[in-house]
C-alpha cells in the first residue's frame, strides 16, 4: 500500500515539474514572439568622446537586459539592474517630480544607460520607502560632489569637463 502511494506521488510530481516547464518554455516562447522584449541596447559604457565601448559590453548588456525582463521577480535596483523605488514616491503625487522632468519625459535622459538608477549620482536608500532612511546620505545635486559620484561611472578622471558637458546638454533638454 506504501508503495502505490509513493509511486503515485513521484508520478504527479514529475507532471508537475513537466507542465511548470512547459509554461515556463511557452511563456518565454510568447514574449520573444511577441517582441515584448526589448530589442538589445547599446552597450553600457562611458560617453566620452572618442571612448569605445570594452569588449563584452553588449554581452553583458543583453544578458542584464534579459535577466530583468524575464525574472518572475522584480530585481531590486542596483546600479543598472532596474528602476529605483525612488519612482515610488517622487511621482508628482506622493513627492515632487524631480526639477528636470514631467508626468510623460524622463528625468536625465542622458543617463538611461543606468536604468534610470537614481542612486548612482544621487546616492540615498532606493530600496526603502522610509524617507528618512531613504534620504539618509542623499546627495540631492551630485555636481556639489562630483568625485563621489559622476566619477564613479565615469572614469576619464575630469569632473569639471564632465559636469561641463551635463549642464550643456541638459541646458538642451537631451
Amino acid at each position: 500500500m506504501l508503495r502505490i502511494l509513493k509511486n503515485t506521488l513521484l508520478k504527479r510530481v514529475r507532471l508537475l515539474v513537466v507542465i511548470g516547464a512547459a509554461g515556463a518554455l511557452g511563456g518565454i516562447a510568447s514574449l520573444v514572439g511577441t517582441n515584448q522584449i526589448t530589442p538589445p541596447v547599446t552597450p553600457l559604457a562611458d560617453n566620452t568622446p572618442g571612448q569605445e565601448p570594452a569588449w563584452g559590453d553588449a554581452l553583458l548588456t543583453n544578458i542584464e537586459l534579459l535577466a530583468t525582463t524575464l525574472s518572475p521577480i522584480k530585481v531590486a535596483n542596483a546600479c543598472g539592474l532596474g528602476a529605483s523605488s525612488c519612482f515610488r514616491c517622487h511621482n508628482g503625487r506622493r513627492a515632487a517630480l524631480p526639477a528636470t522632468g514631467d508626468k510623460t519625459g524622463l528625468w536625465h535622459k542622458q543617463h538611461e544607460s543606468v536604468n534610470y538608477s537614481c542612486a548612482g549620482c544621487h546616492k540615498g536608500n532606493p530600496r526603502l520607502m522610509k524617507k528618512k532612511i531613504a534620504h539618509s546620505r542623499l546627495i540631492a545635486d551630485p555636481r556639489t560632489n562630483p568625485g563621489d559620484t559622476c566619477l564613479n561611472c565615469h572614469t576619464s578622471g575630469d569632473a569639471q569637463k564632465l559636469i561641463d558637458r551635463y549642464l550643456q546638454l541638459s541646458s538642451k533638454g537631451e
